[in-house]
Parts: structure tokens; C-alpha cells; sequence
């Protein structure tokens, strides 16, 4: 998803408009900080178990 992302956000003023701002407040918040959250949306699931390890490359 990163990829397309910022391929649009690369070549579209538009996107770059629509997304800059969820990517910019995203990004200096470290992934386990995230886990917290991703519990209480997705509950203790499969979807929360993949939501967390889809974060997890993201950390780097």
C-alpha cells in the first residue's frame, strides 16, 4: 500500500494534497505505540494479529 501511495503522492498534487497530511501525522509515531489502538479497533483477533504484523515493516 506504501508504495502506490507515495508513487501517487509523487506524481499527483491532488493526492499529495489529500494524503500529506495523515502520512505526516502517522509517521513520527512508533508502531508499538500503535498496538494499543489497533486492539481496541479490531478487538483480540486474526485481524488485529495481521494488522500488527502489516505494521511491523514499517518500523524500519
Amino acid at each position: 500500500m506504501g508504495i502506490p501511495l507515495g508513487l501517487a503522492m509523487g506524481l499527483s498534487s491532488v493526492a499529495r494534497g489529500l494524503f500529506d497530511p495523515i502520512v505526516e501525522f502517522m509517521r513520527p509515531i512508533p508502531p508499538l505505540a500503535l498496538i494499543p489502538l489497533i486492539i481496541l479497533w479490531f478487538g483480540i483477533d486474526e485481524t488485529a494479529r495481521s494488522s500488527c504484523c502489516s505494521l511491523h515493516p514499517c518500523s524500519s
